[in-house]
């Protein structure tokens, strides 16, 4: 079971300096959303809930995000690790409405959250963007596909 500890939620006007990240297409799109938030986790804080409503992407800045699913024995399984730069709940904001999975914080993290109606706005508006995104998505799940490969 998860920790739901003070998630410090800080408006847009936590950070006026450039966002600077590895990864320069998440920096454009950080650098073109009007409404984005500012979210400090300590460790074992939840981001998500498996089956709860996706309000949006995260944009992983610091830190280490697990991915976990729970089983029909209600026992819950770690899917994967985040690490920056990456983006949370990409696969989501496109075609779910609810989480497929659950995330908390295994560190310290500190993520940037877009709600999703801002996001889609973007995309819609900037085609060299969502090509990025589409690359990223591809890349993220032909890694994912190699992990499971290695446990078959």
């Amino acid at each position: 079971m998860h920790k739901k500890s003070g998630i410090q939620s800080h408006g847009q006007n936590m950070v006026k300096k450039k966002i600077i990240t590895r990864n320069p297409n998440i920096n454009e799109l950080l650098e073109m959303a009007d409404e984005k938030h500012f979210i400090a986790l300590s460790k074992n804080d939840v981001l998500f809930n498996e089956n709860g409503r996706v309000k949006g992407v995260y944009f992983l800045l610091t830190g280490k995000i697990k991915i976990t699913k729970s089983g029909s024995d209600n026992l819950e399984s770690t899917l994967y690790f985040i690490k920056p730069p990456d983006i949370i709940c990409l696969h989501s904001v496109m075609e779910e409405e609810y989480h497929v999975n659950s995330a908390s914080a295994e560190r310290d993290s500190m993520v940037c959250f877009i709600p999703k109606k801002e996001f889609r706005k973007i995309l819609a508006k900037n085609v060299n963007a969502a090509f990025n995104l589409m690359k990223m998505l591809c890349l993220k799940i032909n890694v994912i596909n190699h992990q499971i490969s290695r446990f078959s």
